[in-house]
């Protein structure tokens, strides 16, 4: 049983898999961190991706992150759990200049337990002053049932500048029926 966090360097691609506790849903938290010659006009802190999640009745759960192309900063991150907590990425000081505009693009793939795949895709343009308080928040929700694989496809900010992405569970109670997510963008850092 791995509790805790654990860091680990990407290659191509970083794996952490988790001994199942029937009956304990204690969070456990893995954080992803990007070495430096995977980042481009990367400053300051190391960029991240943290998984939480609590043990389910499965052998396992696994998470795996890796990304999308050398020198990239898209992300693929596909977690299989019954009992997902949250999925977040966080870039610290991450400098793309990729378009002129503000764009955050999400792309997320819902795969359903019978094998239906269901694409989420949202892009999110943002004004050139982007409010600091309070911060500037988008939400959508995916209903998540149980054998469902949240495919966290891509996230990009198309712009100098850095940002939070974070989803919270609307309904953290119904871990057995299904899981709504709320996927919170937060202000620039």
């Amino acid at each position: 049983t791995v509790s805790g966090t654990q860091n680990i360097q990407i290659g191509n691609t970083g794996v952490l898999s988790l001994d199942g506790e029937v009956g304990n849903v204690n969070t456990r938290t893995a954080t992803y961190y990007k070495t430096s010659n995977q980042t481009i006009n990367q400053t300051g802190n190391p960029s991240f991706v943290s998984i939480s999640w609590n043990a389910s009745t499965t052998a396992s759960d696994t998470a795996t992150i890796s990304q999308t192309a050398p020198n990239s900063n898209l992300f693929n991150v596909n977690v299989k759990g019954l009992y997902l907590i949250n999925i977040g990425i966080q870039y610290n000081n991450v400098a793309i200049a990729v378009l002129p505009d503000k764009t955050l693009r999400i792309n997320m793939n819902v795969i359903r337990g019978a094998g239906n795949s269901i694409m989420i895709q949202n892009t999110y343009d943002f004004p050139d002053n982007v409010p600091t308080n309070p911060a500037q928040s988008i939400t959508g929700i995916v209903q998540l049932n149980v054998g469902d694989q949240l495919f966290f496809q891509s996230v990009q900010y198309l712009n100098n500048g850095s940002f939070t992405l974070q989803s919270q569970a609307v309904a953290p109670n119904d871990y057995d029926l299904n899981t709504y997510w709320t996927w919170v963008m937060l202000k620039p850092l």
